[in-house]
């Protein structure tokens, strides 16, 4: 697949990892879209994506071309009600490097937020820094996760990791790339 040279290499890894994960065209729910080019890659090959972002700056892209399918919005903390009404039935929910950028609080609501987004079958499409704890990456503090730490999130949601992979070489900490689905 051939994504964009000017991406750091960590999100090459990532889109190309989630891409290859949803095998067949549906609806999309891209959450922390902010700098993302994931939606213009699975827009050519026949999904339909949202995109949504507490910053403003998520409505552009790179580029600062507008993004038509953006809803800006704090989707961690929106009420059931909301996600109920205005964010269902996605066949994917991809939240790639977004969920260690947040307090303990807002990673529960947002991944509870992204079950609720979910049709019964869909999938959660996610990527962290791997580990345990905070560490620095670069000039951020963030929270690492792995499988566990990842299924106490998700526990009263009912959705759990189903496959799981540590990436190493691609970043300044190895990234976990989860998916996590709905138990049976």
């Amino acid at each position: 697949m051939e994504l964009h040279p000017g991406l750091p290499l960590t999100r090459r890894h990532e889109y190309s990892w989630a891409i290859s994960e949803m095998r067949t065209p549906g609806r999309v729910l891209d959450v922390g879209c902010d700098g993302s080019i994931l939606d213009k890659y699975l827009e050519r090959r026949g999904f339909k994506c949202v995109c949504v972002d507490i910053d403003p700056e998520g409505g552009l892209y790179w580029s600062r071309e507008p993004r038509e399918n953006f809803v800006q919005v704090d989707f961690a903390n929106l009420g059931v009600h909301d996600v109920t009404q205005f964010f269902h039935k996605f066949d994917y929910v991809t939240v790639i490097s977004t969920a260690e950028h947040l307090n303990l609080s807002d990673q529960f609501g947002l991944l509870l937020n992204c079950a609720l987004s979910c049709d019964k079958d869909g999938k959660i499409l996610i990527t962290v820094p791997y580990g345990v704890g905070l560490k620095m990456q670069g000039q951020w503090i963030v929270s690492c996760f792995n499988e566990e730490e990842l299924n106490k999130l998700l526990a009263v949601s009912g959705f759990a990791v189903t496959r799981s992979k540590v990436v190493e070489g691609i970043g300044s900490l190895p990234l976990i790339f989860a998916v996590m689905e709905l138990k049976k």
